[in-house]
C-alpha cells in the first residue's frame, strides 16, 4: 500500500522559491554590510544563474525595510543548517 504524499508538487515549490529567496535575502544583506554595492551583488548573483526578477524581488523586500536581518539571519541559520 503507498502513502499519500504530505506535500503536493506545488506546495513544494512554494517551499523552495521562499527558502531560496530567503538565502538571497540573507546573502544580499551579509555582503552589503560589508560594503559591496548592491548592483554589484546583483551582477555576480545574475552570473552565477540566478533570476534577474528573483533578485530584484529580494533586494525590494530589503529596501522597503521588511527584513529584521539580525533575526533574520539566525532564523535561517538555524532552520536550515547543513
Amino acid at each position: 500500500k503507498k502513502k499519500s504524499a504530505m506535500y503536493s508538487a506545488h506546495d513544494l515549490d512554494q517551499e523552495l522559491k521562499v527558502y531560496v529567496q530567503s538565502l538571497l535575502i540573507d546573502y544580499i544583506v551579509k555582503e552589503h554590510k560589508v560594503g559591496y554595492p548592491l548592483e554589484a551583488i546583483k551582477k555576480a548573483l545574475v552570473n552565477f544563474g540566478h533570476d534577474p526578477a528573483v533578485i530584484d524581488e529580494a533586494i525590494l523586500i530589503i529596501e522597503q525595510g521588511k527584513v529584521d536581518y539580525d533575526l533574520f539571519s539566525q532564523i535561517i541559520n538555524e532552520k536550515w543548517k547543513p
